[in-house]
């Protein structure tokens, strides 16, 4: 095996790990690229199994040491899109981490409603910005994976990637009886109005499913709570 094909296979890895991280899957599924990407990780995850066959075949059949090579310079485009990702990923931790705090319930729903809008508008904007990259190198890649037939190539699983996709699975997941810190919260909503009540409470439990909108007449003061 070439040393130039064993830095291929572990750069591959890495960029699949990156990829995959809770902090990259979390940013891209608020900014609403979460799906590109997710089936970018399943044809690389296909690719990734596909190396060691192509690495074995590539001294005695040219076509394969072809097909190494485009790997080779796709790989180098899709660090690049994955640096840029990650960049926007800790530029919007970095802004959410300063947002001062609010103090009140009132205050609250107002900053979650500006604060909505605004990440609605960024995330058009980074979906706008990234999907059309994603979805070229992911063409690329799905036309490198149809090319297996043609050159004899045989997919060999990775070790604990079963285990990989499970965890991409199950990244998105969160067990609320293990969420602590939330009496002072739980607190402030019981004080407040039962319609500002039920605001507090859909933002506390899922803040990026939520879309108030007030039904019913003015005197009533109703609130329904629909995902968006």
């Amino acid at each position: 095996m070439a040393i130039a094909e064993v830095f291929l296979g572990a750069f591959l890895a890495v960029l699949f790990e990156r990829l995959a991280s809770r902090e990259l899957l979390s940013f891209v599924r608020s900014a609403r690229i979460h799906t590109q990407v997710m089936t970018l990780l399943k044809v690389l995850s296909t690719i990734k199994e596909l190396l060691n066959d192509a690495e074995t075949k590539q001294i005695t059949n040219e076509t394969v040491n072809l097909w190494l090579e485009d790997l080779r310079d796709l790989a180098y485009d899709m660090d690049d899109l994955v640096d840029e990702i990650e960049t926007e990923a800790l530029a919007h931790k970095l802004k959410t981490e300063t947002e001062p705090a609010a103090t009140t319930g009132k205050v609250k729903v107002l900053n979650f409603l500006s604060t909505s809008l605004t990440d609605f508008r960024r995330s058009i904007e980074l979906k706008f910005k990234f999907g059309s990259k994603i979805k070229q190198i992911t063409l690329r890649l799905q036309e490198m994976a149809q090319l297996r037939d043609d050159l004899g190539l045989t997919a060999t699983p990775e070790a604990g990637s079963s285990k990989s996709r499970e965890r991409l699975e199950t990244t998105s997941l969160v067990v609320e009886s293990h969420v602590y810190g939330r009496e002072k919260e739980k607190k402030e909503i019981l004080e407040l109005p039962p319609w500002e009540a039920v605001v507090e409470w859909s933002v506390e439990h899922n803040p990026n499913a939520f879309r108030p909108k007030i039904v019913g007449s003015p005197q009533c003061k109703c609130m329904d709570v629909a995902d968006s």
